[in-house]
């Protein structure tokens, strides 16, 4: 008995020292400094642990919509940019139990874990067994004997909890491995008569079942590398001095071959291709990506890469209203990407221009109205943020100065010059030599122009950069205003 009570008595004694130390200072001043430090920073304020929390929180939100079956391996690092409660970047989940709850659902989880809890539960059990029957003999293997697996096993099964150490192949491979010495500690039955009927099916089945699923692993292993390899020389055959697509486009085919389900082979023939397309404007190019494009977007729909090339190509056809679908579906599943609402709300100025160039001044307010209400989003989730404790580093989610630039050309547009010139003064830039730069002074300069207060230090910092920006600006102040006022300014007058 004393053999079980001894090891927890260790474990309460080493807990109530760790919090007697932690409550009292005067006694951390006797120990090592290294030591004196991991025990003061013993704190849940810290903001790695609140970090976590909102990692597990939003872990449980993607579980809640896959709990069955799960999203299969890498679940969480495809779908927590659209479930994240601000926009930290983290490829983990920080968890053991929730991150194989993403990836195989419930039912996985079940098998999973089961498995686990009986092997630690039998271990347990005969070890309290054997201390009751007052030791074992001499030489004899037993939970005893094999006591170090345990003490390996649980602190790493521990420690996952809270990180993701089961990611490392080592770790991982290493828990298992101690399962099995654990399980090896097991009393084993022998079959009454090992020569005839279950006994010798077992006898013989068991292994012959474990040697087929090692040539299956060592067969798939061996396909997986050969598909790396085959990714490798293609991508050695790009950087070549004159490199020839046929053999780069076979080794990739090949590659994809080998392992269908590996995106990154696909994305790079994708990046290929679209390198191609936009060197010699050939659509077979593009219609080749595609399609190749289409059929990944049908396995992995949440890639960034996947927006990032339907939106390229979608400006470069001319295609505005499809890159405004495509940048509204990115918003949705990216809500924290700051470059989405940028681009959308450019879509959305451009598009309603147009429409108003062609008499349909009520398309021009639906679009404009939604540059309004991007903004009014964004205020929304800026609000969100400030619920987050401080002690977190948070990623700004600031508007970008593209942003307000779309912002402020609608308010011009509308006559409400005041306005787009208060949200660009904020976000004027000292370097005037990008064209993007020379643009935000120049709706700038022609909304205080046309208030009658001329900011005449910047029109001449803008005509010194650029001889040409003296006539754009003229152009500019020859646009009058076009279409009704904004939902925004109508809400103040009602």
């Amino acid at each position: 008995m004393w053999g079980v009570v001894f090891p927890v008595l260790l474990l309460l004694l080493g807990c109530g020292a760790v919090l007697l130390l932690a409550a009292a200072p005067t006694l951390l001043s006797i120990l090592p400094e290294g030591i004196r430090t991991r025990v003061e920073n013993i704190n849940f304020t810290q903001h790695s642990v609140q970090e976590r929390g909102y990692f597990y929180a939003d872990a449980l939100r993607i579980f809640r919509e896959h709990w069955l079956v799960g999203t299969g391996g890498g679940g969480w690092a495809s779908l927590y940019p659209s479930y994240q409660s601000y926009g930290y970047s983290s490829r983990q989940a920080h968890n053991f139990v929730l991150q194989t709850l993403i990836d195989v659902g419930l039912i996985g989880a079940l098998a999973i874990f089961g498995f686990i809890a009986w092997i630690f539960a039998a271990y347990v059990r005969q070890h309290i067994r054997t201390v009751r029957a007052s030791g074992m003999e001499s030489g004899q293997a037993g939970p005893q004997g094999r006591l170090l697996y345990a003490v390996t096993a649980v602190p790493l099964l521990l420690h996952s909890f809270m990180d993701f150490d089961m990611s490392y192949v080592f770790l991982s491979a290493l828990f298992y491995l101690c399962l099995g010495g654990m399980a090896g500690a097991l009393p084993q039955r022998e079959p009454a008569d090992r020569s005839a009927g279950i006994g010798s099916a077992v006898r013989w089945g068991y292994p012959a079942v474990l040697a087929l699923l090692s040539l299956s692993m060592l067969f798939v292993s061996l396909s997986l590398k050969r598909g790396n390899s085959e990714a490798v020389r293609a991508i050695g055959l790009v950087t070549q001095p004159s490199p020839q697509l046929a053999p780069v486009m076979e080794a990739l085919d090949s590659a994809v071959a080998l392992q269908p389900s590996n995106a990154d082979y696909v994305l790079i023939q994708i990046k290929l291709l679209d390198a191609l397309y936009r060197q010699t404007q050939q659509e077979t190019y593009l219609d080749e990506g595609a399609a190749l494009l289409a059929a990944l977007k049908e396995r992995e729909p949440y890639a960034p890469e996947i927006s990032e090339y339907e939106y390229g190509w979608a400006r470069l056809k001319g295609q505005e209203d499809q890159a405004l679908a495509v940048s509204r579906e990115a918003i949705g599943r990216r809500p924290w990407a700051m470059p989405w609402y940028e681009r959308a709300a450019e879509l959305h100025y451009v598009l309603g221009e147009r429409a108003g160039d062609q008499g349909d001044l009520r398309e021009q307010d639906r679009h404009w109205d939604q540059v309004q209400m991007l903004s009014v989003t964004i205020e929304e989730k800026r609000r969100e943020l400030e619920l987050i404790p401080k002690s977190i580093a948070v990623p700004s989610f600031d508007p970008t100065p593209g942003l307000k630039l779309q912002q402020a050309r609608v308010e011009y547009r509308r006559g409400n010059y005041a306005g787009a010139a208060d949200l660009l003064r904020p976000v004027l830039p000292e370097d005037l030599k990008p064209a993007g730069s020379r643009e935000l002074v120049r709706w700038y300069a022609a909304a205080a122009q046309k208030q009658g207060k001329e900011d005449a230090a910047w029109r001449d910092r803008l005509f010194a950069a650029d001889g040409s920006e003296r006539v754009k600006l003229e152009r500019l102040l020859s646009k009058g205003m076009q279409g009704g006022p904004s939902f925004v300014q109508e809400a103040q007058d009602s």
